[in-house]
């Protein structure tokens, strides 16, 4: 009963219908605009469409190239760029233990000049 319905309300009421003197009226009017479409639904390619499809399909190709040529560029930027990593890790190395030294030459010049101070005290002294 629904379905009944439903396509009665789909037709509509006469009234809704005045300018159609064909009940089938949609069905002519669907078929006129679609008298210039081949049956798969595609309008048909002219030389301008066809055209277009070479240059997106050329556009696609220098993508793909442009694409793999920075991968590329990539890769042999990650290969230059280790051996660049390891040099600054050996720098970073070298500077800590040239931090290293210079704190133990700076404890041995306390002890030479508490030493020196201690031999003047001594020196100086009335035995």
């Amino acid at each position: 009963m629904q379905a009944a319905a439903f396509k009665d309300k789909k037709r509509g009421s006469p009234a809704h219908r005045e300018g159609a003197k064909d009940p089938d009226y949609e069905n002519i009017t669907l078929a006129f605009r679609n008298q210039n479409q081949p049956k798969g639904g595609h309008p048909p390619l002219t030389s301008q469409d066809s055209e277009m499809s070479k240059e997106v399909r050329n556009l696609k190709t220098e993508i793909w190239n442009v694409t793999n040529l920075m991968q590329e560029c990539e890769k042999r930027q990650e290969k230059g760029f280790h051996p660049v990593q390891q040099s600054i890790g050996e720098v970073r190395r070298k500077v800590e233990n040239l931090a290293t030294q210079l704190a133990e030459i700076n404890k041995i010049n306390t002890n030479i000049e508490k030493t020196l101070q201690d031999l003047k005290k001594t020196s100086t002294s009335p035995a």
